[in-house]
Parts: structure tokens; C-alpha cells; sequence
């Protein structure tokens, strides 16, 4: 180390031969600190050597900050530039006082938590102080409470905890609404709620922006109220409603670590007490248990997934010991007050102090921790990268090794494996729940050892049918088995066992068929032991798998192609109770918040593996008949809708991130109003078409949208890089569009087809919310109003207000010659979509005489000419809905209705039941099936009887 550091090019600093071997040292172990270090003038580095000698941490971080203070003659350029050059000497230090072994763990944490917080309060005055001189002070409603905004630091810098190069989770709130007070005549007063999203926009841009002295912090919003989805800021009675009303149990959690860093100190007591309120309950907390052991799964199953070389999240990893420490917090704070702290030793402390957990155990766990954060930190000081994971690389990882005081990668590897192994011990006996292990059939365990171990060509079990021995023996004798090893060889018998003790209670005819779709999920994960070791522990899971394949091959296709679906089959409860679209959403938001904001790429595969997830249960619920048709399409539809929101807030942040805002229309009320619950994206509405605007969703469904804004037509972004509102919809757009229809390693999200937007592909992808109306009114054709009878708002856009744009457009729809051209456009369809089978028994579900496009197309005929009499047609999207309408105010009968209704679910059914079966075709054979028959017959009379003779 010393021989490479003497070659580096810093003649031109005298350094102490006292210090050299330490500067050699963290020159070796981080990238970051030598090339920074060779920046150095003389001036600079006596500077850092006397912060080296002072024991005060934060003595030592207020050195430079005095020229960030002047704010009256400093530019926002130049406070950035400062901010950043005194942040990489703070960090500069930090990184040589911890590779030297100089400062304890506790210590790092303290002072890379404490610069946080300078840099926050230093931007977050500066900002200010800049807003304030162009829109004047926000009003106050008391004396006492300055109206100020308050930064809440969540996570690890909110338990003084911060890695070495790590994101801060913030949140924003502030104590009252009003406007501001204006001093001049060059001042305009806003509304209390811009001008603290103006501050909080520039505190961010101060600490996340990336200029050419590199950041000073990653921002991470995504922990406040309603995540990417919610206002920026909120007042104090917003705040509080939303986690009064919505707060979910991993809220809880994660406020335990919420800490105000700045903003008025009355007020930040007050946000104290209400979240403690929140986070803790006045007793012994048995509700959080079940909570918390759901918590316990996720990240059992997620951390199944990663290499035990992440530090952070790997199997014995930094979270497992987070979890357990929390788990005391959340059950027994409300009962221990001193547990109320965010910080881990402290919590540590306390456990001690109050017998909560024996000594060893603590010890145990403290030593972990403190090797895991050290291996963290190591890793993250090479680059001043954010990192978890070990780094194949035998020379990183001997950096690694040095840094934390150890000689060589075995040492490293040996400490990383003791201590998970520690952790994943304390991990597992934490809110334990006993699990009953399910018998193995020992006779048919011993024939199957015995077949393979004799190396038959022919299996031979006398307790299994022919058809299964034949099965079996091919698989046993197959090169893919045959190439297992001993230990993943012993896991498959054991899956096997319990799947053939399964087999034997299904009717014999579908035996041979249901265990052939089940070696082949077998086969697809023999490589992947994870699964096997997943099913092995989880009996009752492969049970459930059988008695699903059985009755679905197509849910078979999902587990052979998706084999994280397996994670659904352990807990039978959470596989047939489907979820709300709310708590769709909170679950969305969870798993999205493990993921660093800026990898995408890791952000698509698991939005896929959500939207998989949810679809697998609702494939599960309806061919176990738990919940009927509508139900289950309602579900779908609102997994797309939640799916759908979060990717276009996705899409929206990233390109705001490269532009920054688009410019709002200049008639737009700036009023405040009640931020409970406003989509920050409102200024760009998806209108879902089709089965997702009627929510009939089912598991092979496009979505059907048309994109619309309304912000100003000639306006722009208000970023560095500015360009057009209309060049931001278009790139906002079209990176929703490669989020969705992207196909990775998890598959494809959905298939979006824009096809009907106005002018079709020919159109803008985007569209103005007048030129939208524009078109529908002067240009549409009757088949683009009838798609717009199927629309609703997803996203953006409210409910209501749609409804009224949608309302004024179908009311004014030209009724000359409307019945004539709809029976001309379906009769085409019919000529080219239909099954053209010369054969009666064969028909189309969707297109043929008789199906469901039949129910559809007179559907919106109704409306289309009754609308106008009747406007309450218009508040629906679905048929059943508008069936039902129609009935009410007399266009139909209600005989009539119940019969179109009922006709319309059954070959609905049957569309679905075609899935399920993994059948591609929507054609089916209707020779021998009576009850289709009479539906397709009804409905060809109801065509004939309104849409042919006469129509009401």
C-alpha cells in the first residue's frame, strides 16, 4: 500500500510521515478519497490534518460552512458548488478516520448523519430565503409557531444512522395553510401550499442535483403520505388525516425511525407526539404480531432471491437485525417508553436494561450489526456509491477486507459468513410462529430412493397407477436428474412424495395428465434449489399446487414460466382473499420503496412480479370458485389500475428529473384547498377504453388508452434543460410505454394499445384535453362514440370531471343513421373476425352471431341515443351497470335486462374458462352443450329483436 501511494502524483503535498501509512490506507481502499486527495493544495491538506486531531465530530463539520451562510451574496450556482466541495471534504474525512479504524462504528454514523442534517438545514434555509424574496413570508395563524417547513428525516439518517454514501428518505410537512404576505410591489403572494412545494423543490435540487463537484445527497420522497403518487408537501391537518384515516402497519414501522431534522420546534413536537401516537399503541402490541410476521415472510422469500454476499438484504443480512430490533419497538414501545427511539443502540440499550432479551443474544446481535455496517461501509467508501454487495472481485474485496481492519478476502469471507449465520439464528427465533410438519409417506420415500439408487429404466411403485409409474421413470431416468447432486437430488424426492400423495386423491382419469404438467414445473426449477428448499418447507404448498394444476393449465404455464409464483402457494388464506385497489396500492408502494429510485431496471422486474403475483391469485380464486366472474375481473381491472398509476408516476418523475416541471395554465387556481389527497400528476389523465375502462379485465387483456394534459399549450419546463410541455406528455408517455410494454426477464407488464386516440395511429401520442374534445365533437366516427361509452378517468383526471367531459361529447352525438351504421360495422366484424366455420358446432365467444360483441354493441347503442334524455347512462363504463340503467328508466324491460345480463356473464365465463385451460383460440365447440346453445340463441333474437325490426 505504501509503495502505490508514494507514486501517486502528490509531491506537491507535505504530509506528516506520522500519517502516511493512514492516507496509504484509505488511498488503497477507496477510489474516492485518492482522487480527491490529489486535488489537494497544502492549504487544504493542513486543513484536513487539524480536522483530523479535533475529537469534536461536529466542531469538525462546521469547518467551510460559514461561506455557505452568506446568503444575501451568494448565487444558487455558487451555494451548490459549496455545498458539494464541503460535503466530499466531510466525507473525505469521514472515510480516513473509519478505513484507520479511528472512529467507532457509533461515531461514523454520528458524523455522517450530523452532515446530513447541515446540509439539509443550509439548503433548506437557503431556499427559503429565495422564495421568500419573490412570493413573500407564509402566513402564520399564532405568534408562537413560525410557519416554516419541516424536514422529517426517515430511515437511517432519521436514526442518526446514515451509511457512508447513502439516499436520505425525507418528508415535508408544514403547520398552516393561508397565503403569503407580501412586502412589495415586485413580490406576488401564492397560496402557503406552492410556495412550500417551491422550497422543498429547490432543497432537493440543491442536494440531489449532480453538477461537475458531483451531489451531495440522493433524495428519496417515495416514504410520504400516498408515496410518488401524493403532494410534495402537506399542512399539518393533511398530514395527520392521512395517517389517521390510511396509515398502514408498515408505516408504523417505518415511522419509528422519523426524526425532525429542521423547521419550527413547537411544531416538531408536536409532529412527535401525534406520529409516536401513531407508531405506538398504550399497550402490549399483539395486533402488530401478525403484521409483523407478514413483514417476516416478505422478506424471508425476498432474501431467498439475492446472494448471501449483500450485506443488507441477503439472507442474515443488516435488515434482518433491523427487523428484529423493530419488532420489540412496535409490540412492546407503547408499554417501555425509552424503546420510543429511532436509534438501534439506544434501542439495544433499553432491550438490555429492561430483560427483554437475554445478554448473549444482544451481544450477539451487536457484533453482527456492527460487522455488517463496516462491510457496508467498505463497500460504499471504493466509489462513494451507494452498495450492499460483496463484489466478486478478489482485489475489491481485499480493499474491503483492509478497510475494516482484516488481512486477507478469507478473513473477510469467514467474518461475513460467522456473522449471517448468527443473524439468520436470532432472525428466525423472532415472533416465531410454530409450524406443524406435515408426515412423509415412508413407504412410497423408501420405493422412490430405491428406484433411483437401482438406476431403473422402469419405475416400478405398486401403489401408483401404470400411467404414473411411466411418468415417474422418465423423469428419474432423465439427464437432467440424473446430473443433480446428492443434496438437490434429496429435495426433489422429497417435493415428489408429497405431490404423488396429492395425485393419488384426484380422479383417476386426470392423474397422468395432472402429474405430467407437474414434472415439468419440477424441471423447470431443478437448477434453482431455492424453490425446491421453498416447497420442501412448505408442504401444504405443494398441495395446493396439485389441486391448482389440476384444474388449470394454465395456471400450471404461469408456474413453470414464473417460478417466483411459488411464493403464493405458502399461505392459503392471503391466495384466495383478494385484496382492495387501496391496499393493492400500499403493497405496490412497500415493495417499490426496497428498490433504489433509480434503477429502473430493477423497478420493471418487480412491478412485473407484482402484477404476476396478483393475477396468479385471482387465476387461483376462480378456478378454486372462491369468488365468481365479476369479482375476479373487478379484481384484475383494479390490479391494471393500480399498476398502471404507479408506472405513469414513474414515467413522470424520471422525465421531471431531466426537465423539471411543465408550466400550468395560467387561469389555474392557485387557491389552496385540501391536500388530503391530490395527484401530483393531474395535469396528464389516462382514459382507459375497452375491457379495462368496462373493468372486465381478464388474464390476457391489453389496455386500451388515450393520454390527455392539460397544463399550458405553449408553455414549457421550468428545468435546466428546458423543452415544451408537449415534447415533456410525449417523453412522459413513451417512457410509460417502455415500462409497460418492455418484455424482460419477469415478461411483459401489459400489451398498451393507443390505437384509439384521436386520428388513431396517426395522432399525437399525446393530446390536449381540448383538442380531445375538439375531435370527438367534429371529427369521431360512431365507432370511436361508442368506444367512448366504455371510458373512464385511471389516472390524473377526476372521476367526476370525466364523467362531465364524457357526458357533454356523447349527449351531442349525431342519432342520423346511428343504429344503421352500427349494425354496418358489426356485421364487417362479423365477416372478418368471425369463426367462418362451416360447422355449427364451432363458434366464436367474442365475435360470432350471438356473442358477446352482440350484448355490447346494442348496449351503446342505447346509450348513445338515449343519453342525451337519460345523462345518468354516461356515469357508467361497465355493461352490467348500464344494463341496469337502461331497465330503470324503461329503454328495456327489466325482463329484458336480468336476460342480457345473465347471457352476457355466461359467455364471459366461457372466455375465461378458455384461459384457464390455456387454450389460445376463442373459438369452442357448442355440439353437445345445451345451455350455450340457448345463450347464443337468446342473444341472436335480442339482435334481431332491437338492432333488426326496431330498436327503443
Amino acid at each position: 500500500m505504501l509503495t502505490e501511494f508514494k507514486s501517486l502524483e502528490i509531491s506537491h503535498l507535505n504530509i506528516p510521515s506520522d500519517f502516511e501509512i493512514q492516507f496509504a490506507k484509505s488511498c488503497f481502499c477507496s477510489e474516492f478519497f485518492k482522487n480527491n486527495l490529489l486535488d489537494f493544495d497544502q492549504n487544504a491538506l493542513n486543513i484536513f490534518l487539524e480536522r483530523i486531531d479535533c475529537n469534536e465530530i461536529e466542531k469538525t463539520l462546521q469547518v467551510g460552512v460559514l461561506q455557505l451562510i452568506d446568503f444575501v451574496n451568494t448565487s444558487e450556482d455558487e451555494f451548490k458548488s459549496a455545498l458539494r466541495i464541503w460535503r466530499n471534504q466531510n466525507q473525505m474525512l469521514i472515510i480516513f478516520m473509519d478505513s484507520n479504524q479511528l472512529w467507532s462504528l457509533e461515531q461514523v454514523l454520528t458524523a455522517t448523519s450530523k452532515m446530513a442534517d447541515v446540509a439539509i438545514e443550509l439548503s433548506h434555509n437557503y431556499a427559503q430565503f429565495i422564495i421568500e424574496n419573490r412570493f413573500g413570508k407564509p402566513s402564520s395563524k399564532t405568534n408562537e409557531i413560525k410557519n416554516s417547513l419541516s424536514v422529517l428525516a426517515m430511515g437511517k439518517l432519521g436514526a442518526f444512522e446514515l451509511n457512508l454514501s447513502s439516499d436520505i428518505d425525507l418528508i415535508f410537512v408544514y403547520p398552516f395553510s393561508g397565503n403569503t404576505i407580501i412586502n412589495g410591489s415586485d413580490q406576488k403572494s401564492i397560496s402557503n401550499q406552492e410556495f412550500f412545494i417551491k422550497v422543498a423543490r429547490k432543497i432537493i435540487d440543491y442536494l440531489h442535483q449532480v453538477t461537475q463537484e458531483g451531489f451531495v445527497y440522493r433524495v428519496d420522497m417515495r416514504l410520504r403520505p400516498w408515496g410518488q403518487g401524493g403532494e410534495l408537501v402537506l399542512n399539518q391537518t393533511a398530514f395527520f388525516k392521512y395517517y389517521i384515516e390510511h396509515g398502514r402497519d408498515w408505516e408504523r414501522f417505518a415511522m419509528v425511525k422519523m426524526r425532525p431534522v429542521c423547521g419550527d420546534p413547537l411544531f416538531n413536537e408536536s409532529v412527535i407526539e401525534f406520529i409516536n401516537q401513531f407508531v405506538y399503541r398504550a399497550y402490549v402490541d399483539f395486533q402488530a404480531i401478525e403484521a409483523l410476521r407478514d413483514l417476516k415472510n416478505q422478506i424471508n422469500k425476498e432474501s431467498l432471491k439475492l446472494p448471501n454476499l449483500n450485506v443488507k438484504l441477503g439472507r442474515g443480512g443488516i435488515r434482518e437485525i433491523e427487523f428484529i430490533v423493530q419488532s420489540f419497538q412496535l409490540v412492546r414501545g407503547g408499554n417501555v417508553h425509552a424503546l420510543q427511539t429511532p436509534n438501534l443502540f439506544e434501542v439495544l440499550n433499553v432491550l438490555n436494561n429492561n430483560a427483554l432479551l437475554d445478554e448473549q443474544s444482544l451481544a450477539e446481535i451487536k457484533v453482527a450489526y456492527i460487522w455488517l455496517r463496516k462491510i457496508e461501509h467498505a463497500i460504499q467508501a471504493y466509489q462513494d456509491k451507494q452498495g450492499q454487495v460483496l463484489p466478486n472481485d478478489a482485489g475489491l474485496r481485499i480493499k474491503i477486507a483492509k478497510y475494516i481492519g482484516l488481512e486477507t478476502e478469507e478473513n473477510l469471507l469467514e467474518i461475513l459468513s460467522e456473522q449471517t449465520k448468527i443473524v439468520t439464528k436470532h432472525f428466525e427465533n423472532c415472533i416465531q410462529k410454530e409450524n406443524k410438519p406435515y408426515p412423509l409417506d415412508k413407504t412410497l420415500e423408501q420405493l422412490l430412493v430405491q428406484s433411483i439408487s437401482n438406476n431403473m429404466k422402469r419405475s416400478e411403485l405398486s401403489n401408483l397407477s401404470e400411467q404414473l409409474n411411466v411418468v415417474l421413470a422418465g423423469f428419474i431416468n432423465s439427464q437432467a436428474f440424473e446430473k443433480l447432486t446428492p443434496q438437490v437430488r434429496d429435495r426433489v424426492l422429497i417435493t415428489l412424495n408429497y405431490i404423488l400423495q396429492e395425485i393419488k386423491s384426484l380422479p383417476e382419469m386426470s392423474q397422468e395428465t395432472t402429474f405430467n404438467n407437474l414434472i415439468l414445473i419440477l424441471e423447470s426449477v431443478l437448477r434453482r434449489s431455492s424453490y425446491l428448499t421453498l416447497l420442501n418447507e412448505h408442504p401444504f404448498a405443494i398441495f395446493e399446487m396439485v389441486r391448482l394444476v389440476y384444474r388449470s393449465k394454465w395456471i400450471a404455464q404461469q408456474l413453470i414460466e414464473k417460478p417466483f409464483l411459488f411464493d403464493e402457494l405458502i399461505d392459503h388464506d392471503r391466495l384466495y382473499h383478494l385484496p382492495s385497489e387501496q391496499e393493492l396500492s400500499a403493497q405496490l408502494r412497500l415493495m417499490m420503496l426496497r428498490i433504489e429510485q433509480d434503477d429502473l431496471e430493477q423497478q420493471m422486474e418487480s412491478l412485473r412480479q407484482f402484477k404476476h403475483a396478483r393475477v396468479f391469485r385471482a387465476g387461483a380464486c376462480e378456478v378454486m370458485k372462491t369468488l365468481g366472474l365479476g369479482n375476479v375481473s373487478d379484481y384484475l381491472t383494479q390490479v391494471a389500475n393500480v399498476v398502471v398509476k404507479y408506472s405513469l408516476h414513474l414515467a413522470f418523475e424520471q422525465m421531471i428529473e431531466r426537465f423539471g416541471f411543465p408550466e400550468k395554465n395560467e387561469n389555474e387556481n392557485e387557491n389552496e384547498q385540501d391536500h388530503s389527497f391530490v395527484n401530483s400528476n393531474e395535469d396528464l389523465s389516462i382514459i382507459a377504453y375497452g375491457k379495462m375502462g368496462g373493468f372486465e379485465l381478464n388474464y390476457h387483456s391489453d389496455l386500451d388508452v388515450v393520454f390527455i394534459y392539460n397544463s399550458s399549450i405553449n408553455g414549457k419546463t421550468d428545468g435546466v434543460k428546458s423543452i415544451e410541455n408537449i415534447v415533456f406528455y410525449t417523453k412522459v408517455v413513451q417512457r410509460f410505454m417502455h415500462i409497460l410494454n418492455s418484455k424482460t426477464y419477469n415478461g411483459q407488464l401489459y400489451e398498451v394499445d393507443m390505437r384509439l386516440r384521436p386520428s388513431g395511429n396517426s395522432g399525437s401520442l399525446v393530446c390536449s384535453l381540448d383538442g380531445f374534445k375538439k375531435y370527438q365533437l367534429n371529427q369521431a366516427w360512431t365507432w370511436e362514440h361508442q368506444a367512448l361509452v366504455r371510458t373512464r378517468s385511471v389516472a390524473g383526471m377526476d372521476d367526476h370531471c370525466y364523467v362531465r367531459l364524457k357526458t357533454e361529447i356523447l349527449t351531442q352525438v349525431d342519432k342520423q343513421d346511428l343504429r344503421d351504421n352500427i349494425v354496418n360495422m358489426r356485421n364487417k366484424m362479423i365477416d372478418q373476425l368471425g369463426s367462418k366455420s362451416n360447422h355449427s358446432d364451432k363458434f366464436n365467444i367474442k365475435q360470432d352471431r350471438g356473442g358477446l360483441v352482440d350484448i355490447e354493441f346494442m348496449v351503446q347503442y342505447w346509450v348513445l341515443k338515449h343519453c342525451e334524455a337519460i345523462p345518468q347512462l354516461c356515469l357508467f363504463s361497465d355493461n352490467l351497470n348500464i344494463l341496469d340503467c337502461l331497465a330503470i328508466n324503461n329503454v328495456i324491460s327489466k325482463e329484458d335486462s336480468t336476460a342480457l345480463v345473465q347471457a352476457y356473464m355466461t359467455l364471459r365465463s366461457l372466455l375465461h374458462a378458455q384461459i384457464l385451460q390455456d387454450h389460445k383460440s376463442q373459438v369452442i365447440d357448442i355440439q353437445r352443450d345445451e345451455k350455450i346453445t340457448n345463450t347464443i340463441k337468446n342473444v341472436e333474437a335480442f339482435w334481431h329483436k332491437f338492432m333488426v325490426s326496431c330498436a327503443p
